[in-house]
């Protein structure tokens, strides 16, 4: 209808799921608050469940990686979404986790530990990127997206 404002479908689908850090601007009081968590020792604090397993797994948590790098896209062409390139040691590769035990994820020894040039797996966050060899293929997996190319942090 004429004269009314349409908004966006409430059941649109979006690529990524919304971040609530990008609704908290820089200098948000809230920020401070984050750190202060962020610094607590829950160990020591008598938090169970807090430190890795064995298995490089938190309990309860199933991300696990170093951020090693970050860059922006721009979803529809102007609105400015983060991405993260996470890395972690190959023989934390998806592919050799028992994912049908009703505990944790456990690593099956009999399967293979991929091989790559410098013992990691890469991959982005959030994206279902899944896990590349190199910096440089996950990189290009990004920029290939129909939402690439990814300008990214450390680049001039």
């Amino acid at each position: 209808m004429a004269g009314f404002v349409e908004g966006v479908d409430r059941g649109q689908t979006t690529l990524f799921p919304a971040l609530l850090d990008d609704y908290v601007a820089e200098d948000n009081p809230v920020r401070a608050v984050d750190v202060f968590v962020d610094g607590l020792d829950l160990d020591k604090l008598g938090f169970v469940g807090v430190q890795p397993l064995d298995t490089g797994w938190c309990q309860g948590v199933s991300v696990m990686g170093d951020k090693v790098a970050e860059g922006t896209w721009y979803y529809d062409g102007s609105v400015p979404r983060r991405i993260a390139i996470l890395r972690k040691e190959a023989r934390f590769a998806s592919s050799r986790f028992d994912h049908n035990t009703y505990d944790e994820p456990t690593v099956d020894e009999s399967r293979p530990v991929p091989e790559t040039k410098d013992g990691y797996l890469y991959y982005c966050f959030p994206a279902n990127s899944g896990e590349h060899l190199s910096m440089s293929e996950v990189k290009a997996w990004a920029d290939a997206q129909p939402w690439g190319p990814v300008k990214w942090d450390d680049e001039a």
